[in-house]
């Protein structure tokens, strides 16, 4: 009895030898991922200083975490938090999508588009149009100084964004017409003005064939120019003269 009395003794002496010891561990983990972590925040503050001085005021660096033996963290604008950039922390390396996602706006006007579509999609359950998207197709650090600002200010819905719908329609230059006019003519009825039309365009005829037309919203109320005609006639110099783009993509 007194040996078997002494094994259970001996078992639960190692039993809590082993939770004390993972908890050590634990512990000492949990302490070694702050501490490096702390550095880290230092070390990514210092490197904004030395490579973003023009932006190092306008921003902060949210709390670095680890992720796969990667340390990564977020640095977001201070007037909108939808305008940031990562950088990260690798084999004593610092990377950085400053460039796309900051500078050139990418996290904003992708969080931009998300809202305007949303708008879209509940103002156009009815219609006929079902194939319509929104896109920012600028740069933010190509957009003047007013834009910017606007948009650091959540005034998203300014025309400087583009539609894009794909349909299919005769292609001959009344057809063409009357599509570039309903739409405009629907999007403007709904609330929604962009400064580009994007259409893909397919041939009732023959499916197979399709065109992309791109150009400014505002040559539609040109009284002296026929969009449709200039597109079937391939007439160069007016295309290029109020910058519509056609591609033939099939």
């Amino acid at each position: 009895m007194k040996d078997k009395e002494k094994k259970m003794f001996v078992q639960m002496i190692m039993f809590f030898f082993v939770i004390i010891l993972c908890f050590g561990l634990i512990v000492i983990k949990t302490k070694s991922d702050y501490f490096k972590e702390e550095k880290l925040n230092k070390k990514f503050d210092l490197y904004l200083k030395d490579n973003y001085s023009d932006i190092y005021d306008d921003v902060k660096i949210l709390k670095t975490y680890n992720k796969n033996g990667t340390y990564f963290a977020k640095v977001v604008n201070k007037n909108n938090k939808n305008l940031y950039f990562n950088i990260s922390y690798k084999t004593k390396k610092i990377y950085s999508s400053y460039k796309t996602d900051y500078l050139e706006g990418k996290t904003l006007f992708n969080y931009y588009e998300k809202i305007l579509n949303e708008e879209l999609k509940k103002k156009n359950k009815s219609s006929e149009y079902q194939n319509i998207t929104i896109s920012f197709d600028t740069k933010l650090n190509e957009c003047s100084e007013l834009i910017y600002k606007r948009l650091l200010d959540n005034k998203y819905n300014i025309p400087i964004y583009t539609i894009n719908l794909e349909d299919n329609i005769l292609f001959d230059s009344i057809s063409i017409n009357n599509e570039i006019t309903n739409i405009n003519n629907y999007i403007n009825k709904i609330g929604f003005n962009p400064k580009y039309y994007n259409l893909t365009l397919n041939d009732q005829k023959n499916l197979t064939n399709t065109m992309s037309v791109k150009f400014k919203s505002d040559i539609i109320n040109v009284e002296t120019l026929d969009i449709g005609t200039s597109i079937v006639n391939n007439d160069k110099k007016t295309l290029e003269k109020y910058s519509i783009d056609v591609k033939f993509l099939n």
